[in-house]
């Protein structure tokens, strides 16, 4: 379901735009460009990561450690340049957003959801570690 999400938004955000390019090479204002590309490869990655669980080996193989580090970098670099291109928007396009308190809430939103699912993650897999280092 997020899948169809991300790509219904970047449809909508191609259409908004009358299907024109705004990213490197468009001859668009500097941070417009940033923005676009940054917003592209997050939404690349993003389709890529269900496209990776496909390949990924059984939960007891020796590799799946390495499968379940790469998946979690994709993933975290997919949420960060996600996350930047929003502080973009929200701090370089002024025009757009006249509620200052809506743009600090759109800037520290994600940050703080990314913050406390890493902690949580982190928590679940060290105990999860714990426990099987536990049973042998």
């Amino acid at each position: 379901m997020g899948i169809v999400c991300i790509c219904t938004s970047m449809l909508c955000i191609f259409i908004s735009q009358q299907w024109a390019w705004k990213g490197t090479g468009s001859g668009s204002k500097y941070w417009t460009e940033v923005h676009t590309d940054l917003g592209v490869i997050s939404t690349v990655l993003a389709v890529a990561q269900p496209i990776n669980s496909l390949f990924r080996c059984g939960p007891t193989h020796s590799r799946r450690v390495i499968f379940n580090w790469a998946h979690r970098i994709v993933g975290i670099i997919a949420y960060t340049l996600a996350l930047t291109a929003i502080i973009i928007a929200a701090v370089q396009f002024k025009r757009i957003w006249n509620e200052p308190l809506l743009e600090l809430v759109l800037v520290c939103l994600p940050i703080f959801i990314c913050l406390v699912a890493s902690i949580a993650f982190t928590a679940l897999e060290s105990e999860r570690f714990r426990s099987k280092a536990s049973f042998g």
